[in-house]
């Protein structure tokens, strides 16, 4: 199963101060990236792609899962700041 989020922002982008870093992070029962930047001249593009790949796994596969879980969660949390905003 996968699960795609994107989220595109249009406007008068002329800068950004920070974007979240493009990670990535493959397990045996999950995969997941993110991949944030202006594409195009005032368009900024977040993409975050989960692909599950195991819905049930035993209790000993707990911290990784655990571990796997938590950087999802930090990489959601990182934020893209826009400086240049053209009116």
């Amino acid at each position: 199963m996968k699960i795609a989020f994107f989220s595109d922002i249009h406007g008068n982008i002329s800068a950004l101060e920070a974007v979240p870093e493009a990670r990535k992070k493959d397990e045996s029962f999950s995969s997941f990236s993110l991949v944030a930047g202006l594409e195009v001249p005032q368009k900024l593009h977040l993409q975050r792609d989960l692909i599950v790949k195991k819905t049930l796994l035993p209790v000993s596969d707990y911290p990784v899962a655990k571990s796997f879980f938590d950087f999802i969660r930090s990489s959601d949390e990182e934020q893209a700041v826009i400086t240049g905003i053209e009116r």
